[in-house]
């Protein structure tokens, strides 16, 4: 049995990696795609799930759950050797587990699935990773089913309601087809770009508006995020709803995305987009003045990775529909 206490590099949250594999027996070199599993709502990772995972030994397996509750964890970590189970201590957002997982690998590709989900294993790995070489897009989102074998409408088409940005699910979906972030988090990752980018941000709580903040930033930083027909996923129960309604978390997406202006020196977030975000703000005027200071000084030190900004990219997103 090999336990690692650990921390995130960020130094909020402790955690221990258990795996059923003795140091001296653990993998030299990391395998081409790991698949990182998450649990939803308390549920532990289903038992069938681990057994496929593990039958071929093609990829890296880790499972990312709370240690509150995990009273069978040495005896599931004999049972799967090969799989790691990385228990946090303490309570963390969707993005901040997936951010962790991806410290604790060193895969090339991430597949974020979760545990009430179905995939076909096997048909992952080496000739997934060299085919996803090719495109060297950030993200590539499955085909996602609903449990009777209906397909779900995952993609999700940034457009323009009078002033407003608001996200819509594509009615039709097939390969190819670019998704403004990955819905449920399901997909695979390029690690190195997803690190690059920051991952997901832990000060975004709400899901929906830390899914919209990665995948805009994605877009707007020169990269995409595309659906693959080869790769599918689908659900065993129902399909989790979100909560989209703007809040303390849209502000931040708001201000890191939204309200950034594209000039020929890059990224800038101008000062007149203060004023009108001060007044939509429940802060207070100088809660809003350090929240935009914030963000601003963020967006001057990432100012050349903006390649675009929000109005150009969805008048070219529906140009191209």
């Amino acid at each position: 049995m090999n336990t690692t206490p650990s921390t995130s590099k960020k130094g909020r949250i402790p955690y221990t990696v258990v795996s059923g594999h003795r140091k001296s027996k653990l993998p030299k070199s990391p395998p081409a795609l790991t698949l990182l599993l998450l649990s939803r709502a308390g549920k532990f990772t289903r038992e069938d799930f681990l057994a496929e995972a593990t039958s071929g030994g093609r990829v890296d397996v880790l499972c990312v759950e709370e240690a509150k509750g995990t009273y069978d964890i040495e005896s599931r970590a004999r049972k799967y050797p090969e799989v790691r189970f990385l228990l946090l201590e303490g309570q963390a957002s969707v993005g901040e587990r997936i951010n962790l997982g991806f410290e604790e690998t060193g895969s090339r590709y991430v597949f974020v699935v979760w545990t009430d989900m179905k995939t076909n294993v096997q048909a992952l790995g080496p000739p997934v990773a060299e085919r996803l070489d090719d495109s060297e897009r950030i993200c590539t989102v499955p085909i996602l089913k609903t449990a009777t074998g209906e397909p779900v409408p995952s993609i999700q088409v940034p457009a323009f309601l009078g002033s407003r940005v608001r996200v819509m699910p594509w009615p039709e979906v097939k390969g190819g087809m670019a998704s403004i972030f990955p819905f449920d988090y399901c997909g695979i990752y390029h690690r190195k770009k997803f690190l690059h980018f920051g991952g997901f941000d832990q000060r975004i709580a709400n899901p929906y508006w830390q899914k919209m903040d990665f995948g805009f930033r994605s877009f707007l930083w020169g990269d995409r995020i595309v659906s693959d027909a080869e790769i599918s996923a689908g659900y065993v129960g129902e399909i989790p709803t979100e909560d989209s309604t703007p809040d303390a978390a849209y502000k931040l997406f708001y201000l890191k995305n939204i309200a950034v202006k594209r000039t020929r020196g890059g990224g800038v977030l101008p000062w007149y987009c203060f004023f009108r975000y001060a007044l939509r703000s429940d802060t207070g005027p100088i809660s809003s003045l350090e929240e935009f200071l914030t963000v601003k000084k963020w967006v001057g030190k990432s100012s050349s990775r903006f390649v675009t900004d929000s109005r150009t990219l969805i008048r070219t997103w529906e140009a191209e529909r």
